[in-house]
């Protein structure tokens, strides 16, 4: 993947429809300035766990 392609809006929609699920905090849904590329672990414990649950 070119660096270029992490910008790529599709490529970032898709990222952050994933992480959204993963309980992550994604800039693409704030309303006063988008920030696609933005993620955001709101607390690593719960992270940790949710992907535990999701590879099994």
């Amino acid at each position: 993947m070119s660096p270029k392609s992490l910008y790529n809006v599709t490529t970032l929609n898709k990222v952050g429809a994933i992480t959204k699920r993963l309980g992550v905090t994604w800039g693409g849904t704030w309303t006063k300035a988008v920030d696609r590329p933005h993620l955001k672990l709101n607390r690593i414990g719960h992270f940790q766990k949710v992907i535990k649950l999701k590879v099994k």
